[in-house]
């Protein structure tokens, strides 16, 4: 009697532990419920024995059997509401990243209109300066008596070209921002690998310190069958991971490639690496190593999932101060 007490017991309290600790909503809510069930299981025949044993009651046998079945529900009811649970954080992620992707195609939209007008009135502008390059005359007076005419239209040339250069740069944001929102699940393409890449690269410009440098080495035209926006989201946290690995120091290889069958890309960096213990959770959503607040836990669950729709796979090794070797392989399109 003694050793089904302590027994119930430890699993009470090794389940409360569980549940109250477990980094997956899908094990919290689990344990939450089978918690449940062992402590009903627990004080009912805890019940009947003080019954039994202090008042001595007799207690009919069928009062007692139905407790048998009390565990195992309150375990299938805990499964299938944590992946209930599992499911809408799911749906909640989809929605927001459907609703990510408008917002950047319209904020794209809106930045192009006056980028286009920017383009469109710098080739005025240097036939303006052409022209009067050809008419300003050698002794014409120097502009705020410091500066020469010839000088003016020297610097006035510079200027030109650093406003095309920066327009040049806002067009190719937009561009990236198009193609990385551009996630609609009906859309199926030849997806250019090369291209969403570069155009992630691209957008992580603000988190590539100048101590980290990256080794492109994709070969032209290697396409696969997929959704260039989820695909660009792979990237994206492919990267993203890898950059936070380093810790602003480092280099970031990458590498494409192809044969008969098959499309290959390597992400290798030579960061702080992973753990082996950290390496068995690193697909499960919701695992973060990182501080509360600061990570999901859904960027490899979610990049894993899109990479198998698309009929790939995703392989990482890595080793604790050695770095992260990340391959991705898809079929290859015809």
């Amino acid at each position: 009697m003694a050793y089904a007490v302590l027994s119930y017991l430890f699993w009470i309290i090794k389940l409360a532990i569980n549940s109250k600790s477990a980094i997956r909503e899908t094990d919290r809510i689990a344990g939450v419920y089978l918690l449940f069930g062992q402590v009903i299981a627990f004080l009912i025949p805890l019940s009947a024995a003080i019954a039994i044993f202090i008042f001595e009651k007799n207690l009919p046998l069928n009062y007692i059997a139905p407790i048998t079945v009390v565990l195992p529900v309150a375990s299938l009811v805990g499964i299938i509401l944590g992946n209930l649970r599992n499911t809408q954080l799911k749906l909640v992620q989809t929605e927001k990243m459907a609703s990510l992707g408008h917002l950047i195609a319209g904020v794209a939209h809106e930045i192009n209109n006056p980028t286009t007008f920017i383009y469109s009135n710098l080739s005025i502008l240097r036939e303006y300066v052409s022209y009067i390059k050809n008419v300003t005359k050698p002794d014409a007076p120097k502009f705020k008596n410091e500066i020469s005419s010839k000088e003016v239209l020297t610097d006035l040339s510079l200027l030109i070209d650093n406003v095309s250069e920066g327009a040049t740069q806002i067009k190719n944001i937009v561009t990236d921002l198009r193609r990385f929102g551009h996630s609609q699940d009906d859309v199926i393409t030849k997806v250019d690998i090369k291209a969403g890449i570069e155009s992630t690269l691209n957008l992580l410009q603000h988190e590539i310190k100048e101590g980290i440098a990256v080794h492109l080495d994709v070969d032209q035209n290697i396409f696969v069958t997929g959704n260039s926006g989820q695909l660009n989201q792979v990237w994206m946290n492919l990267f993203t991971n890898a950059i936070h690995g380093m810790d602003k120091k480092g280099h970031l290889w990458i590498i494409g490639y192809e044969d008969a069958k098959k499309v290959y890309i390597k992400i290798r960096d030579d960061g702080k690496g992973i753990s082996k213990d950290t390496m068995n959770h690193i697909f499960e959503p919701f695992f973060t190593t990182k501080p509360e607040g600061q990570g999901t836990g859904l960027g490899l669950s979610i990049c894993q999932q899109i990479i198998h729709r698309w009929k790939g796979e995703i392989i990482i090794n890595s080793e604790q101060e050695a770095g992260t070797t990340v391959q991705v392989i898809f079929p290859k399109t015809n």
